[in-house]
């Protein structure tokens, strides 16, 4: 039974602190057998490219303690009694061969005849292969093709030379951080990230990417970067925003016409590049960014001071009489809805929302696909509000919101209100809210 995996030999010490800092992680090959015909003892041995006869360590009566609560993360600990050492075991190139591994290692902890276990095979160059984490690729001939991407790879970099779709193959790369297929021709995403989950940095600009598949944000929760700049991008996933390390988002020179509410989740993001857009108005948490230091909303509609004509359109069935008519105004408001009382499905709705009442769909009946429509919630009061509501459009400014400002300084911001007894608090604390 073979196992190849990053080794760390530690000496154990029971009264003094674990120092890994002066160790050196080393790819090595993890095998359980037999030394000689004679010998009949399981041992465990550890091989690496700088040391090919390896370090036997013997199994009956000499472990400890095996820690694999972190198995599913291709890690463990072998704690052995004499010599007293620690063996960390990290970046499994298998799971399930890590689980193996583990399940013959015990197997032989009391075993008195482990006739059945394997003369070590001799060493070859082939089998302690080196260890490669990063790999550019500057030419298409210099792309492997017979040849599969080394297993360790942490960085990948496959720049201008004309790909026209994602690798398969990169899927597999479970120890992947950083990724650049930047200035290539690709037009679509696949959907499967699903062993990604140690990508970091994701660097897709100058392609001609039109959609972006929900699975990258759902299975890629560690991204900290993601640049889509020069694409054909319409339209940004609400998964984006589950993205709760992200720090540089840049979707510049893209065609987006609005943003997903839910920004204010990426509560790590310091850098939002849009410039370049369609987009007319913004979502109302964009207010409410703390740590947001640098943005870039430049050419973009919504950052011109538009007429209210512009507004009215995105507004369903207008009404004249309740629309603020100014030609260029600093607030635009619609509360035709609010002139009448909400339907009886509206309020059972609302209070099935903001109560954060769990529910199935037998316990809600014909209400399921009421709930199932877009929630919005009230700039006031908070609260929730589906199909019965009014809709502010204010110009904020950036100023009060970051430090460093690329392009215009100030943005129109939707709002919603649930009532008009909030709307009119609005209006009256206009300077004081917003």
């Amino acid at each position: 039974m073979q196992l190849s995996a990053e080794v760390l030999v530690n000496i154990y010490q029971p009264n003094l602190p674990v120092d890994n800092s002066r160790n050196r992680w080393v790819m090595s090959w993890l095998m359980v057998g037999r030394k000689s015909l004679s010998n009949t003892d399981a041992y465990l041995l550890i091989r690496s490219r700088s040391d090919k006869s390896g370090k036997y360590f013997k199994l009956k009566d000499n472990v400890e303690k095996i820690f694999d609560g972190h198995i599913f993360r291709g890690k463990c600990t072998i704690r052995l009694k004499n010599p007293p050492k620690e063996i960390l075991i990290r970046r499994a190139n298998d799971m399930s061969k890590l689980s193996a591994f583990l399940h013959v290692l015990r197997q032989n902890l009391n075993d008195n005849q482990p006739g059945h276990l394997q003369f070590f095979p001799p060493a070859t160059t082939q089998q302690i292969e080196r260890t490669v984490t990063r790999l550019v690729i500057r030419s298409r001939q210099e792309y492997l093709i017979s040849t599969n991407f080394p297993h360790t790879l942490e960085d990948l970099c496959a720049s201008s030379i004309n790909l026209r779709q994602v690798d398969n193959r990169i899927s597999s790369l479970r120890h992947l951080r950083t990724l650049d297929l930047s200035g290539n021709q690709i037009r679509t995403l696949p959907d499967a990230w699903d062993n990604l989950n140690q990508l970091a940095d994701l660097n897709f600009s100058d392609n001609g990417i039109s959609s972006l598949p929900s699975s990258l944000f759902n299975k890629c929760c560690g991204l900290t970067s993601l640049n889509f700049n020069h694409n054909n991008i319409e339209h940004i996933p609400a998964e984006i925003w589950n993205l709760s390390r992200l720090v540089t988002l840049k979707l510049s020179r893209n065609s987006i016409k609005d943003l997903p509410v839910g920004i204010s989740r990426a509560r790590q993001l310091r850098v939002l590049d849009l410039s370049h857009n369609l987009i007319l108005v913004f979502p109302a948490d964009m207010t409410r960014m703390a740590k947001l230091d640098t943005i870039d909303l430049s050419v973009n509609v919504g950052c011109q001071k538009p007429f209210v004509e512009d507004f009215i359109k995105l507004i369903d069935e207008p009404s004249p009489r309740n629309v603020n008519k100014s030609e260029f105004v600093d607030m635009v408001f619609d509360v035709a809805n609010l002139h009448h009382a909400p339907k009886l499905i509206e309020l059972a709705a609302r209070a099935v929302k903001n109560s954060r009442i769990n529910y199935t769909a037998e316990d809600v009946g014909h209400l399921k696909a009421y709930l199932d429509n877009e929630a919005h919630e009230c700039k006031r009061c908070k609260q929730f509000c589906y199909k019965d509501f009014g809709v502010l459009i204010k110009l904020i400014s950036l100023h009060n919101l970051v430090d460093n400002i690329i392009g215009p300084c100030s943005f129109w911001c939707l709002f919603y209100v649930c009532s008009l007894r909030c709307f009119r608090a609005l209006k009256r604390w206009n300077q004081c809210i917003f």
